[in-house]
């Protein structure tokens, strides 16, 4: 990964830095993020180190919360967590004495995880059972509905970026049916109508609807937004491949002038025609509405020469 730059929530995380019980990126994923091609990379710190990979959690459809980095054998109750991390501290001498660089990422990792499963506040923020049914249930029996309602969670204890993955082989409702994801090469229409559509649109409406209930929207950029976009012309599967040339993502809360439509394609959406956005402008927009702002962007030196999205913000 140290051929990669660091991701968004790498970049807030260092720059807010500090080391509060809860971390300043958590990602949501329900395993590491993969493709036909292999594990995706540039997910984390990058060539900033391990330090600034997120704090993985998982979240499934009954709103159960694991963190894989703390790799408990199943069933360890959380009292018993300090007598594993007694044995670390020994396995941690050991790394020293023979420095590998990789059992010292873990160790890194381990104890950020550890400290956010062991506090008072990481406890009460990753217990979805705290939450009325009729809450759970606005957010819907998905994985990604959870998930949207875990990262509200996080955001009302003031987690400053936290990314909910919606990936390959996520949700349980597909049954035997080979679930890739957005990655719609066969039967779009039929993902996008009957499974993915509705998925999306009920838990980002509820997402939204709960953060501006609770006086949090105003504070808190919401982006929903995937890599590239999906080609105009139907496949002979009945699907689209890739096409990164057009794309669309939404944008509310933090800032943002709502009720508009940015930028417009041609009348087959084979390209932009009108107010194009680069994914360099998505970014530097993220971050100078979390304060990385450019003087701060210099410093760190990422995206420097960014500049925001015309008209999207005020």
């Amino acid at each position: 990964d140290s051929d990669y730059g660091p991701t968004v929530g790498a970049i807030v995380q260092r720059h807010r830095g500090g080391d509060a019980a809860l971390p300043r990126f958590v990602s949501i994923t329900p395993g590491p993020l993969k493709t036909a091609l292999g594990t995706v990379q540039g997910a984390g710190g990058g060539r900033w180190g391990r330090a600034y990979d997120p704090v993985a959690v998982r979240c499934t459809d009954t709103g159960e919360v694991n963190i894989p980095s703390l790799r408990l054998l199943e069933g360890l109750r959380l009292e018993r967590l300090s007598d594993r991390r007694l044995l670390l501290g020994v396995l941690d001498r050991t790394t020293a004495l023979i420095n590998d660089a990789r059992s010292s990422a873990w160790s890194d990792s381990f104890a950020r995880a550890y400290r956010l499963l062991t506090s008072v506040e990481g406890r009460r923020v990753f217990d979805l059972s705290r939450e009325s049914d009729r809450t759970r249930g606005r957010y819907g029996a998905s994985v990604f509905g959870q998930g949207c309602l875990l990262a509200r969670r996080l955001v009302e204890a003031e987690v400053p970026f936290v990314q909910v993955n919606w990936s390959q082989y996520v949700e349980n409702i597909y049954g035997t049916r080979t679930d890739f994801g957005w990655d719609t090469h066969w039967l779009n229409f039929e993902h996008m109508a009957d499974r993915h559509g509705p998925i999306l649109d009920r838990a980002l409406s509820a997402l939204l609807d709960d953060l501006a209930e609770r006086d949090l929207l105003d504070d808190t950029l919401v982006v929903a937004i995937g890599e590239f976009g999906r080609t105009p012309k139907i496949s002979g599967n009945a699907g689209r491949d890739h096409w990164p040339a057009v794309y669309s993502s939404l944008w509310a809360g933090g800032g943002v002038i709502p009720g508009q439509v940015i930028g417009q394609s041609d009348e087959r959406a084979y390209a932009a025609v009108t107010d194009p956005v680069t994914p360099d402008m998505v970014v530097t927009t993220i971050l100078q509405q979390a304060g990385v702002d450019t003087e701060a962007r210099a410093r760190l030196r990422v995206f420097e020469e960014g500049r925001v999205i015309d008209g999207l913000v005020s």
